[in-house]
């Protein structure tokens, strides 16, 4: 069905493409002009800083959410009654509708970057371990978990005020600094990066783009990933709790 949506408004998809297209090419213009007057920064050469800002605009394609935005819609409309009677659980009906918008711009994406790859292979740096990439596709649907839990949560606060997808603008502002989709974390003072690195951020982009450009799985790794799954779990269960907190105060007069 979502397939189905994605072909019926094609404006929608052709304006994200493209969006997508430009910031790639803003960032390699940027990156390339820095590093041919400075060589490397933080390890980072010309063709590492592209393969990251490659990978990270595929790892954007599946990681994106905007169900906050659906969500306050419902409950301000009315139309959460709608949805209520429904018989699915109304939290993994999102949840399905984004996973499978989502697939179809990864697979769009994945070709779109991998045709630009062999066209310009002296110009990328990629991983092409299985392992990494296997790792790398786990990461990123923990970090599509932790996205979707924030912005539903930030969506379901129009059960107390009115204009919660005000907030959801707030909230991917934030997280376009603070997740790597600007600029590496490792550009980041030392100090702000360990305190970010206790932030659910880093594991939303950074981290899943992180994996298929080292060389060898270590500790931080590890690390990073028993750190996403608490996330997904706290969030997960939080998403829940508000919820059914929410809908004791939920309102749907005449529907």
């Amino acid at each position: 069905m979502m397939l189905q949506d994605v072909m019926i408004y094609r404006a929608d998809f052709m304006s994200r493409s493209i969006s997508w297209i430009v910031r790639f090419l803003i960032s390699a213009y940027l990156w390339i002009s820095i590093l041919n007057s400075q060589g490397t920064l933080l390890g980072y050469d010309i063709p590492r800083m592209l393969s990251y800002f490659l990978l990270i605009q595929i790892v954007f394609s599946f990681v994106s959410s905007g169900a906050g935005f659906q969500v306050a819609n419902d409950i301000q409309s009315g139309e959460l009654s709608t949805k209520m009677v429904m018989p699915v659980d109304y939290i993994l009906l999102y949840m399905s509708k984004e996973i499978g918008r989502n697939i179809f711009f990864f697979i769009f994406n994945l070709f779109l970057y991998v045709g630009t790859i062999v066209l310009f292979p002296d110009y990328f740096q990629i991983n092409t371990s299985i392992i990494h990439i296997a790792l790398g596709m786990i990461s990123m649907f923990f970090g599509f978990l932790i996205i979707f839990s924030m912005t539903f949560m930030i969506g379901m606060l129009a059960f107390w005020i009115s204009h919660a997808s005000r907030l959801i603008f707030t909230f991917f502002a934030l997280i376009t600094f603070l997740s790597g989709l600007i600029i590496p974390l490792e550009f980041f003072p030392e100090n702000f990066k360990k305190i970010l690195d206790l932030s659910p951020f880093p594991y939303l982009f950074y981290f899943p783009t992180h994996i298929m450009q080292v060389e060898v799985i270590n500790y931080e790794i590890y690390k990073g990933f028993l750190t996403q799954i608490f996330y997904v779990i706290f969030l997960i269960s939080s998403t829940y709790f508000i919820f059914n907190t929410g809908l004791k105060k939920y309102e749907a007069v005449g529907r």
